[in-house]
């Protein structure tokens, strides 16, 4: 009977498990994405606690502390309101948006129109699911509520003139409102169109971006989903958004008119006060119409609609609020510009003087003497030797329109001419 003979002992015994490379390397990713977002946020925790502890030990030793409080809070509100409102906003359209595009709100499998066909045949498609696009939409909400929430926070300010500021009992001479108004409470209007508006523009960026891919993947594939109309209907709301906000900003455009630089003068001039306003009420309600067309296309969505109330809106905006005054005061205003400008240049004046406080000025009028005599010249020797010799305005034009030759002299500065003496010794000599 044959027997088995025995391998060498070193063959028998168990190797050990060797550990997959796969799992591990998945262990290190998760504990990587978990760890180095940690110790981001720790270090801005630690950065943000010591400031407010610095703050706080200054105004305890001021006996100001209330006031510490009270900004906290009011920073933390706003940044807090800010942030929840602009995410709830932006992911709410760019989830919407999902839904138009077929896209499935489960733990389903993706529709083969919406994954990306790839040119190279040995190479895999990519793991384009469902939960992947929720949640970059969830992440591009948090980024873009986060932005927003910081510029809010560093607007606390602007909400603190707005709920405290009072009145100064002086009136604007173009509306006739106070000026307190300006001072404290279009800030904060204005803080809150801008904000609207670009947060509608960016939030019509990327929901257009979302319908654009999902077009060209119907497209690819000659299918028809029925998107185009939900898309253009959601599109159509919120330009609609964004016009009635544009309007509220050309509301706010007529009471900037008060810081105008556009006449002679800081503030409202001729242009400003008959033609610009003007201009401002027919484009507000341009602003409705246009608002009017898209709530009419999110029911009847036509795409030449929206291009046609878009496009039509911006033409006449930079032909009637950006060039027509323009034009007008250059040349109509500027060629009689002191006739026009007149009533503007009192209204220049007389506010120049409350703002300095200068309304009680007493004027004395010292008029000239008709009997000077060298009895008084000898007397007011100083004054008599410190009288200009020339006019120091015109005299550097003058110089450098008359006596300067290109590319060899330049005039600097008219000092020299205009106050400048020389000193010549006279002597005496008696006739030999």
């Amino acid at each position: 009977m044959d027997t088995l003979t025995p391998p060498p002992s070193s063959s028998w015994k168990a190797k050990a498990p060797r550990p997959n490379p796969s799992a591990t390397s998945r262990k290190l990713r998760l504990l990587v994405q978990l760890v180095i977002p940690a110790v981001i946020l720790l270090a801005i925790a630690i950065g943000m606690i010591t400031g407010y502890l610095e703050k706080w030990l200054w105004m305890e030793q001021l006996k100001y502390t209330g006031i510490f409080w009270k900004l906290f809070s009011v920073q933390w509100t706003m940044y807090a309101a800010s942030f929840a409102c602009v995410f709830v906003f932006v992911w709410l359209n760019l989830r919407h948006a999902l839904v138009v595009g077929g896209v499935p709100g489960g733990h389903g499998p993706m529709p083969r129109a919406l994954i990306p066909r790839i040119s190279n045949a040995d190479s895999l498609e990519p793991e384009l699911t469902p939960d992947l696009l929720h949640s970059a939409i969830v992440i591009g909400s948090l980024l873009i509520a986060w932005f927003a929430a910081n510029a809010f926070f560093a607007q606390w300010d602007t909400w603190l003139r707005f709920r405290y500021g009072g009145a100064f009992g002086v009136a604007d001479p173009l509306y006739g409102i106070d000026v307190g108004f300006y001072v404290f409470h279009l800030p904060f209007y204005q803080m809150l169109q801008t904000s609207l508006a670009l947060l509608s523009i960016l939030t019509i960026a990327g929901v257009g971006l979302l319908y654009s891919y999902f077009k060209a993947a119907s497209l690819r594939l000659g299918t028809h989903t029925g998107m185009d109309r939900g898309a253009m209907s959601h599109l159509s709301v919120l330009l609609c958004i964004l016009f009635a906000n544009w309007g509220f900003g050309l509301l706010l455009d007529h009471y900037r008119l008060v810081y105008s630089t556009m006449g002679v003068v800081y503030g409202a001039g001729y242009t400003a006060d008959h033609l610009t306003r003007v201009v401002l009420w027919g484009m507000m309600a341009l602003s409705v119409a246009v608002c009017a067309l898209f709530a009419f296309n999110v029911v009847h969505p036509r795409f030449r609609s929206m291009i046609a109330g878009v496009v039509g809106f911006a033409g006449v905006y930079a032909l009637a609020v950006l060039l027509i005054p323009n034009l007008f005061q250059k040349f109509i205003v500027e060629p009689s510009e002191l006739a026009f400008e007149t009533p503007y240049l009192r209204h220049y004046i007389d506010y120049t003087r409350r703002a300095y406080d200068l309304t009680n000025v007493q004027e004395t009028s010292y008029p000239a003497l008709t009997d000077l005599t060298p009895a008084v010249i000898a007397r007011n020797q100083d004054t008599i030797e410190n009288i200009r010799l020339w006019d120091v305005r015109p005299l550097l034009k003058m110089y450098q329109q008359t006596q300067a030759i290109r590319l060899y002299y330049q005039f600097y500065g008219s000092s020299l001419f205009g106050v400048g003496r020389l000193l010549v010794q006279v002597e005496h000599h008696e006739p030999g």
